[in-house]
């Protein structure tokens, strides 16, 4: 009697296939939630463990001392309130979709599209969109300077000392944070990369038939640290396209639940940092309201 759900689970799996130079297929299946757990264990330690070895060796207070010192500290004063500024981003966001003020102006942003609609749009309901648009993006800017200038004043008036403990938190956790997203997305795509036999028809439609998906392409993590950077864009790239079709769905979901309720806050985006560092940097979310302005 249980042979009938033998492959019950597959009928909720996500997955796509990613080509090979060779014709070979690996199945990018995306992550079920222990598997994501387990990815954000793995980049918290990562995280954990780059900034506790990096505080108890004392080099990166030299670094951070030595570039105080080679840019000057009215500089790194600007740059570092420049980031803090930025970093807040996802908050400016939230805060102005959560304004009763701004409520039926994002609305309108976010529930048009003349694709869809009956009738083509007027021209005034065109400029409407785009002025919302542009009023929409001066109110985050405004809010990024105004953080900014108020960072300036507040790392401006810190002796050198208290500041370059600041700006050592602020390395510090940048470091980590790239570290973390670096070991996330490899046990990712460890997890994600499976086994697979599909054949490809002449219309370049898949079967998988003759597949189970249940064996990892990749005997551990270091193999897939090890991996060719041009095989590592082409896994990537065909992860990212799932991750992103759950992320887009579930937005979609949750506006579409109650014509009543305000726009939802986008994920934060990350800034990019002033200074490079030897990690990965965290790569940008997407927001239905940015990509409007495009």
């Amino acid at each position: 009697m249980r042979g009938k759900y033998k492959r019950l689970t597959d009928l909720y799996v996500r997955g796509t296939e990613a080509e090979l130079a060779d014709g070979n297929i690996i199945w990018m299946q995306a992550l079920n939630p222990y598997e994501r757990e387990e990815a954000l264990h793995d980049a918290q330690v990562a995280r954990a463990r780059l900034v506790m070895a990096l505080k108890e060796s004392g080099e990166e207070r030299l670094k951070v001392e030595a570039h105080i010192y080679e840019r000057g500290l009215t500089k790194c004063v600007e740059e570092l309130a420049r980031n803090k500024a930025s970093e807040r981003m996802g908050e400016y966001m939230a805060d102005i979709n959560s304004d009763p003020d701004w409520k039926e102006r994002l609305e309108i942003l976010m529930r048009t599209d003349e694709a869809q609609a009956a009738t083509p749009m007027e021209p005034a309901e065109q400029a409407l969109l785009t002025k919302i648009n542009i009023d929409y993006m001066a109110e985050l800017n405004k809010r990024e300077t105004d953080e900014r200038e108020y960072q300036e004043r507040r790392l401006a008036g810190m002796s050198q000392e208290v500041f370059t403990e600041e700006y050592l938190e602020w390395w510090l956790d940048r470091r980590g944070s790239n570290l973390a997203q670096a070991e996330f997305q490899t046990t990712e795509l460890w997890f994600s990369a499976r086994v697979c036999d599909a054949v490809k028809d002449d219309e370049g439609h898949y079967s998988h038939e003759a597949c189970n998906h249940g064996e990892r392409v990749f005997e551990d993590k270091a193999e897939v640290r090890s991996l060719p950077a041009e095989l590592s864009v082409i896994l990537n790239t065909a992860l990212n396209a799932i991750t992103m079709s759950a992320v887009e769905a579930k937005n979609s979901a949750r506006q579409e639940s109650s014509s009543d309720s305000s726009p939802l806050p986008s994920e934060p985006v990350e800034s990019t940092p002033s200074i490079q560092t030897e990690t990965l940097e965290t790569v940008p979310g997407t927001s239905p309201l940015q990509s409007s302005t495009a």
